[in-house]
């Protein structure tokens, strides 16, 4: 029985592409009732990741009692799957699922138990490819939760026990953001530069370049940062898209000397925009650099500093 199923999930996985819609769910349907009569094994653990998989495809969207409900089944497959006696590949698999679906969760203490997660994998079977991905993603979470230096650190470490993955698309982006947060311009530049063939969503595509803008005027690269600012400038339209190449304008102008250019940008920002909030922060720091009433100035900094925007991004 566990043979024909095993070859049946197989069968399935290969031609799903081709069946419509009924053929579909009456496979699904008979495969999820063969679950309960398989013994732990490799075969048992098999069906657990798929049915996890499909759980957590009908997840996507928006986020009601229903999707909630499905990604909990999801998480649950993989669960079992982890301790389901099946093939080193199929746990390591199973929790890097677990673990990224967790990630990604939002409820209390599930980023802990993710990156618990990706610690065991790197830990259990550190020559596998799961470990491999485990270790990048823990260098993403410490990113997410501006741990520069920690995450700077977690990626280069990766990098020199993976170099044969160290070109790809994921490692530039989370190397390069922790590169810039660290003030490791030339690195951050030269690695966002590279990723301009990158196939990126469009959010990350512009916070990006915004990046790149401000490492190139960190190493007085002014002119390469500007020529890319008004081409950034000129392919977008969204409001917070323009007010985060503002806020870029007013770093680049500020380290390039034009204080008038800087401010002329900081002007363009809405007062009520966090865009606005992180330039004037700028602005306030080039000021007191160049000798302005200090008392003044920090008060303001001050001020900023407990502001709505800034709590958020603190929690």
């Amino acid at each position: 029985r566990e043979n024909a199923v095993g070859l049946y999930l197989d069968i399935y996985r290969s031609h799903a592409a081709t069946l419509n819609a009924g053929e579909k769910s009456a496979a699904e349907t008979l495969l999820r009732g063969e679950l309960p009569h398989l013994a732990q094994g490799a075969v048992r653990t098999a069906l657990l990741i798929w049915l996890g998989e499909l759980y957590e495809a009908s997840a996507e969207g928006a986020m009601t009692a229903a999707t909630l409900a499905r990604a909990d089944s999801a998480r649950m497959m993989w669960a079992q799957a982890i301790s389901g006696s099946g093939t080193v590949e199929q746990s390591g698999r199973a929790m890097l699922l677990l673990a990224r679906s967790l990630e990604n969760a939002g409820f209390a203490g599930a980023m802990d138990s993710a990156a618990h997660l990706y610690g065991t994998l790197t830990g259990r079977w550190p020559q596998s490819r799961w470990a491999a991905l485990a270790g990048l993603r823990i260098a993403r979470m410490h990113l997410s939760q501006e741990r520069y230096s920690v995450a700077y650190a977690t990626a280069r470490n990766w990098v020199s026990h993976n170099t044969y993955a160290s070109d790809t698309p994921e490692c530039r982006a989370v190397l390069a953001e922790a590169a810039y947060h660290t003030g490791r311009y030339g690195l951050a530049a030269a690695l966002f530069g590279r990723m301009e063939q990158d196939s990126l969503e469009r959010n990350g595509r512009m916070r990006f370049e915004c990046y790149r803008i401000r490492a190139l005027a960190g190493i007085g690269e002014y002119a390469a940062a500007n020529s890319l600012l008004v081409r950034y400038l000129s392919r977008c339209s969204a409001p917070e898209e323009r007010q985060a190449g503002f806020a870029a304008a007013v770093d680049l102008f500020l380290e390039a000397g034009n204080s008038r250019q800087a401010m002329q940008y900081l002007a363009q920002l809405p007062e009520q925009s966090e865009f606005h909030a992180l330039a004037r922060v700028r602005w306030l720091v080039w000021s007191l650099e160049q000798g302005a009433d200090a008392g003044k100035t920090r008060k303001e900094l001050e001020r900023y500093r407990k502001s709505a925007w800034n709590e958020r991004s603190e929690e």
